[in-house]
């Protein structure tokens, strides 16, 4: 689009007037500027403004309006960076103490319960007693049935106390039509789903109840082992950012993981650091030059920031599903065909895109580029590979491999279909492993989390509970859907809150 303007006319205060209107009209439709008085701080604005100062014939406005264009830019860049930095400090100083307080009171809770249960063993000669609304049951079949019609009889949907068992509380609530399910709490809560078999549902209380010292021990290894992994990941993404953005090297990298480990969670921590030089876009349906869609190389390159000849990162999430093996209807191989047209933008080469009608050239030796993708199939093909022990005769062993127990290496990459050439512009590979309960507890609040990215959407507060976060944390982690499921998750808590008002600021769920 051209704008015309002839210099010494009443065009100069015409220009004027548009830019005065694009200044309020601006503030009040964009949230870009963090700083809360009215100022020239809008790109348009600006450029009225410099059509202005043309208009004038006189130079030295116009070098005015360069500098009142420098200085907007820096106030931007100052009151965001404050804002960034006002975040760090409260999740420095207030939200990551109170995760790791939470985190360490859950373990110690169950340490506590663990003794409880070792204080209330069974008797040597096999029960050692059920309590149901003040009645205490010695025979095991006259408890269950007990427990059961107690189950039966509650018609709230709050949980209700009904009896205690070796030193924990039993409670429950309305199941409907499904089959009931207890909570066996001491310091932290244990559920377990009943069944028709009053004997039965002893035996699974019991079991329950035994695995506590396993359990526990499986969580702090693997939250142990964890907590190494996930900080090995941030500091490659660290490493890899610096390098990129400020020691001006190019460092192409892939992170591997199953969904929901982190691996785009990470990078969109640091987009939120450095928004104007991080890009995510999802690489799942790119296709070939040549072939049918939309979604080429070059479109990735569409954002501002790889416009401005600096230094940028381009993460790619999504990039197994673009470089697994596809073949068109003649045999020939698309997924090496892409690979094959990014080998050069990943190298460093100038590509000519286009954004909106604007056509303009990147320069992609300034862009380092980061490939995010799970490779599951290859992960549990490594895992059926790799199981120890025999699954037949008395030798058999129970320990089985689990995907991404190992590392997928090189040439893992290479057989799972991707080029040996393309993988040659890959300098750092970095592998993460399952996140843990714990681990997805912690993340639900913290200062990237989604909470916050919901809070962002809806513009409003939301406070939740920490039965809330730990039922969030739950079902990320046994459906693995992750943190993308749990943002979701959220959205639809936060829908339902403000379908009655949709006026609300400030929702507790």
């Amino acid at each position: 689009m051209y704008r015309y303007a002839t210099s010494g006319t009443f065009d100069s205060y015409l220009w004027q007037t548009l830019e005065n209107k694009q200044k309020f009209i601006s503030q009040i439709m964009t949230s870009k500027s963090p700083v809360r008085s009215c100022e020239d701080v809008d790109e348009t604005a600006l450029s009225f403004a410099e059509i202005r100062a043309l208009c004038a014939g006189d130079p030295r406005i116009k070098e005015r309006m360069d500098l009142d264009l420098e200085v907007s830019k820096l106030r931007i860049m100052k009151a965001d960076h404050n804002s960034k930095q006002y975040r760090l400090e409260d999740d420095l100083l207030k939200n990551f103490p109170e995760q790791i307080q939470e985190a360490q009171g859950f373990i110690a809770g169950l340490q506590s319960d663990i003794q409880t249960l070792q204080q209330h063993p069974h008797p040597a000669d096999g029960f050692a007693g059920m309590e149901i609304h003040g009645t205490t049951y010695t025979d095991k079949t006259e408890a269950g049935a007990a427990l059961i019609d107690a189950c039966r009889e509650i018609s709230d949907t709050d949980p209700a106390t009904i009896g205690t068992y070796r030193g924990f509380a039993l409670s429950a609530k309305f199941s409907g039509f499904l089959a009931p399910t207890i909570s066996v709490k001491g310091a932290v809560p244990y559920q377990v789903d009943l069944g028709a078999d009053a004997r039965g549902n002893l035996t699974r209380i019991d079991n329950a109840l035994a695995r506590l010292p396993e359990n526990l021990e499986r969580w702090q290894t693997d939250l142990s082992n964890l907590l190494q992994q996930q900080e090995a990941a941030k500091r490659d993404a660290s490493i890899i950012t610096y390098n990129a953005l400020f020691r001006k090297v190019k460092e192409n990298a892939m992170f591997v993981g199953p969904t929901g480990c982190g691996k785009t969670h990470i990078w969109r921590c640091l987009q939120e650091l450095f928004s104007d030089r991080i890009e995510i876009v999802d690489g799942s349906n790119i296709t070939a030059d040549g072939w049918k869609g939309d979604k080429k190389w070059s479109s990735l390159l569409q954002s501002p920031i790889f416009d401005t000849g600096k230094r940028a990162i381009l993460v790619i999430d999504e990039a197994d599903k673009m470089l697994a093996p596809k073949y068109s209807s003649g045999g020939e191989s698309v997924s090496q065909s892409i690979a094959s047209e990014g080998l050069k933008l990943m190298e460093g080469t100038v590509v000519e895109t286009k954004s909106g009608s604007v056509s303009y050239q990147v320069d992609t030796s300034l862009i380092s580029f980061v490939l995010c993708g799970a490779f599951s199939n290859k992960a549990d093909e490594i895992a059926r590979n790799s199981s120890i022990g025999s699954s037949i005769g008395f030798g058999a062993l129970s320990c089985v491999a689990k995907a991404y127990d190992r590392p997928l290496m090189l040439q893992d990459l290479i057989e799972f279909g991707v080029m040996p050439e393309f993988l040659g512009r890959i300098h750092r590979i970095v592998n993460l492993q399952p996140m843990t309960l714990d681990d997805y507890y912690r993340i639900i609040d913290s200062g990237c989390g989604p909470v916050r990215h919901v809070q962002e959407q809806y513009g409003v507060e939301i406070r939740m509970t920490k039965n809330r976060r730990r039922e969030l944390a739950e079902d990320a982690y046994r459906s693995g859907l992750g943190i993308r499921g749990m943002e979701n998750r959220i959205r639809q808590l936060v829908d339902d809150a403000i379908f009655e008002n949709c006026n609300r600021q400030s929702l507790e769920l």
